[in-house]
């Protein structure tokens, strides 16, 4: 097993260790004791990287989220003001006026259906 850790590159290192922290288990202790010097940037860099994309893009896909439900919250409140106009000409129009009273001619105590 040491051959293998002492073999690994930075970045298979960093994968290794978000693999471990995504599946909820311990970190082998040898991804980072047997890493040489030179890794150590490196290693630390997509160590970075993985904790930004991690926090700071899931925050920014929830910020969107929460953005996208308030316009199509909007949309929707606009469609039914634009439907509503739309019913109230078809009532002020003179034959469906001239409908109404007749209905109500008709039947005063019936409503307008």
């Amino acid at each position: 097993m040491d051959r293998v850790m002492s073999g690994l590159t930075a970045r298979e290192r960093s994968k290794l260790v978000l693999d471990s922290s995504r599946f909820g288990t311990r970190e082998d202790p040898l991804i980072r004791r047997m890493m040489p010097a030179r890794q150590g940037p490196a290693f630390n860099e997509a160590i970075y990287r993985m904790n930004a994309a991690n926090m700071y893009i899931a925050q920014t896909i929830n910020l969107l989220d929460a953005d996208l439900e308030l316009q199509w919250e909007r949309l929707a409140r606009l469609q039914t003001l634009a439907n509503w106009s739309i019913n109230l000409e078809e009532l002020e129009t003179p034959s469906s006026m001239s409908r109404v009273s007749a209905n109500v001619a008709r039947s005063p105590m019936t409503p307008y259906p």
